[in-house]
């Protein structure tokens, strides 16, 4: 990733789609571009609509890290 944001939100009241859904819009307001990929701890993977979610065992629960990774060209 050339980009970041890391965003923190352990509201148990939301689903997954619904944090990764607003550190989209924050990323989309800070950076001026959308991001294609989202880094969570595996525990609380899951699917999103609107970009690639990943599991990664170094991002602590709660957390989500926001990018734009590269797209492999074969």
């Amino acid at each position: 990733m050339r980009i970041g944001l890391l965003w923190y939100d352990a509201d148990r009241k939301k689903s997954l789609e619904q944090k990764i859904d607003e550190a989209l819009y924050r990323y989309a307001d800070k950076f001026g571009t959308r991001p294609n990929a989202c880094h969570v701890n595996p525990q609380q993977a899951g699917a999103h609509p609107r970009l690639r979610v990943i599991p990664n065992r170094l991002i602590q629960p709660d957390h989500f890290w926001l990018g734009e990774e590269e797209q492999k060209q074969y």
